[in-house]
């Protein structure tokens, strides 16, 4: 991350999501967001996203009330997990996106394509 101003962003827009389109924020709610495994295999990052992503959007957005530190780990980890890194020209920055057919078709425990 660039700068870390921007680690807010992610959930910041999972909550306009929420409040705007409630039937695409319950889908999006529907994937897993390994929150457990995150955090034990990268306790650096989860330490950061705590400090720049969770508790920024509790207390300096004021969503405290609204959602707990899970919930926003959860929008965190729901993107990480099932989100594709988008290859962009250097130069042009990162880019990640969520396909929800993909990430259904691509995140199973299961087999779900035959050879």
């Amino acid at each position: 991350i660039v700068d870390d101003h921007y680690a807010s962003i992610l959930p910041l827009r999972c909550i306009q999501l929420k409040e705007k389109e409630f039937k695409n924020w319950k889908l999006f709610q529907s994937f897993l967001s390994h929150c457990s495994e995150r955090r034990q295999a990268n306790g650096d990052l989860w330490a950061y996203h705590e400090e720049h992503s969770v508790d920024f959007v509790r207390d300096i957005c004021e969503y405290k009330e609204q959602f707990s530190e899970e919930e926003i780990h959860q929008m965190l980890g729901i993107m990480s997990v099932n989100s594709l890194e988008i290859e962009l020209n250097e130069g042009y920055g990162e880019e990640m996106g969520f396909y929800p057919v993909f990430a259904n078709i691509n995140h199973s425990c299961l087999s779900n394509a035959k050879p």
